[in-house]
């Protein structure tokens, strides 16, 4: 694999991380100095299907496509490297989060989660968990890991971390944005330090159906629950005028599900 790297242009600094999986490493590559990650797996026919995904997503919660290649057992994923603090360290070193930052975490999230289930063809990531959401240094919000992602109506793949992912998905279940949904509930739940607000208690509700009908509403949820200066300052920053009216033209759908 080294050798294949150098004659890429690039060159290995030191492993970021081990999965069950794969592997990620940061190198440089040697042409502009520019630092990626690669991740390796002997699950060709995985990373596969993660590099055609992030090759066609535009959004920055995720990282950005840079390079794919198979070379005998292994594959290797080149993308964007994003120093940082996986959030499940953050609360982890630190305790529960404040309102105001888990409400920007949250909707940051919800954000790109939105865009991935309302893709002409629409992707679940099915593994939202602390450890795969990373906290830049500058306070902005990544999710990783693809590895699991399927498209919507996909059943029968078992993917997911349990105490996060929804029981039904661990079985196999239909994949449906519900599970996402429930992902999302309890990420708020464990940025809280394990309490639960309106918005989480509806996500993680036994029935799918009885959980909030898609990600815009849960953008609307959070926009909804904080204070008109703290909204007007994050959420200006994240979204654009047209996705702001988007998620507040969701308001009757939400309040009609409490």
């Amino acid at each position: 694999m080294k050798d294949r790297l150098c004659e890429k242009g690039y060159e290995i600094l030191n492993i970021v991380g081990k999965g069950s999986f794969s592997t990620v490493y940061r190198l440089r590559e040697m042409k502009t100095g520019r630092h990626c990650a690669c991740k390796v797996s002997e699950n060709q026919k995985m990373l596969f299907r993660e590099a055609e995904l992030l090759r066609r997503l535009e959004h920055p919660l995720f990282p950005v496509f840079y390079d794919f290649w198979q070379q005998e057992k292994e594959a290797c994923l080149v993308m964007e490297y994003i120093a940082g603090t996986s959030l499940e360290k953050l609360v982890g070193d630190r305790g529960r989060l404040t309102d105001r930052r888990a409400s920007r975490i949250g909707l940051e999230l919800a954000s790109g989660l939105a865009y991935l289930h309302e893709l002409p063809i629409p992707i679940l990531h099915r593994d939202i968990t602390p450890g795969n959401i990373l906290i830049r240094q500058d306070g902005r919000v990544k999710l990783l890991d693809l590895g699991c992602a399927c498209a919507v109506g996909e059943k029968g793949i078992r993917a997911g971390t349990p105490g996060f992912a929804d029981p039904r998905q661990l079985k196999g279940s239909r994949a449906c944005e519900a599970g996402d949904i429930y992902a999302f509930g309890k990420i708020l739940q464990f940025m809280r330090g394990g309490r639960l607000c309106r918005l989480a208690e509806a996500c993680i509700r036994q029935q799918p159906g009885d959980r909030p009908g898609n990600m815009r509403i849960c953008l609307y949820a959070l926009m909804d629950c904080m204070e008109k200066e703290t909204e007007k300052n994050i959420t200006g920053i994240i979204f654009g005028r047209k996705e702001k009216e988007i998620c507040r033209n969701a308001k009757a759908v939400w309040k009609k599900s409490q």
